[in-house]
């Protein structure tokens, strides 16, 4: 009886096995290529481009050179360029045989690392994934978004379910933290801001409701304390994503004592009206992420 089970087992497996190494090898990689290059414009409004794409067997793929663009939308700035030198997805075999698809990913992006899984079905799509020591100084829009640079390295995880019909479905936690922050090489109404340590920043927020609600969002180091307060409104594009919050900073005294000119910038760029009781700036900032407004918060 149990040398029975356990052939039928093998044979089971052997028979998975060989159904998707056959039809891995007999199905056309390009158009494949093409519909996840379409797909990944239509969910994010980024185009895709791979120098290379082959199977992985016995279930899953494999992209070289992964570059992802988007044009700016204002002609005197250059456009956004993202390179993943490998990315790779393996889809469970078991999962072809379901109405829900399982699909494990992983790969190298901004010198880090990016990894989870995802769960795809007419109804939703859960995706889990981690990400560890991704450096923000290789993005190039920091400048272009908040006139001034960022560095630092980001790591986190996130749990999402999300609708394909309704982006207010979208439910799921996130949690990020970001360490040897640092800003600067910037300018405030003409005047250069020297480099701004961010020590360690941690943040959470929660999906629910057509939102993203910022449960926890500090930043503290020797130079700064800062925190931000509201929820972002989710949108299909990510580049769509726009903020409904308040941020509150304080420049340490010794800071303030080790650039003297920063007062200066403080005077001359109205940040002194901001100033509450706590000697903390406040500003309110709305609209869209990739360009975002910045005025005093009452």
């Amino acid at each position: 009886m149990k040398n029975g089970i356990v052939r039928t087992a093998v044979y089971v497996v052997f028979f998975l096995v060989c159904l998707v190494f056959f039809t891995a090898q007999g199905f056309p990689i390009g158009l494949l290529q093409n519909r996840i290059e379409r797909e990944v414009h239509r969910r994010t409004g980024m185009k895709m481009t791979s120098a290379k794409m082959d199977f992985l067997f016995p279930n899953g793929i494999e992209a070289k050179t992964v570059r992802l663009m988007k044009e700016s939308e204002q002609e005197d700035k250059p456009g956004l360029v993202i390179l993943l030198p490998q990315a790779s997805a393996r889809i469970s075999p078991f999962s072809l045989f379901s109405s829900s698809k399982e699909v494990s990913f992983s790969g190298q992006l901004l010198t880090g690392k990016v990894e989870g899984e995802v769960s795809v079905s007419k109804e939703s799509v859960k995706l889990k994934t981690s990400i560890h020591s991704l450096d923000l100084g290789r993005l190039p829009i920091w400048k272009d978004m908040i006139g001034l640079s960022l560095e630092g390295k980001l790591s986190g995880k996130m749990d999402l379910s999300l609708s394909p019909k309704d982006i207010k479905k979208t439910k799921g936690t996130m949690e990020i933290s970001l360490v040897q922050g640092k800003i600067g090489e910037g300018t405030i109404k003409g005047l250069s801001t020297p480099p701004i340590s961010l020590g360690k920043t941690v943040a959470s927020l929660e999906m629910d409701k057509g939102k993203a609600n910022i449960k926890t969002f500090s930043v503290h180091s020797d130079d700064i304390e800062a925190n931000l307060e509201g929820y972002f409104l989710l949108q299909k594009q990510i580049s769509q994503l726009s903020a409904r919050c308040k941020i509150r900073f304080k420049p340490s005294a010794d800071f303030l004592g080790r650039n003297p000119k920063f007062k200066d910038i403080i005077n001359l760029s109205g940040l002194n009206r901001a100033k509450d009781k706590d000697g903390f700036f406040s500003y309110s900032m709305y609209g869209r992420l990739t360009h975002p407004q910045f005025r005093i918060a009452k």
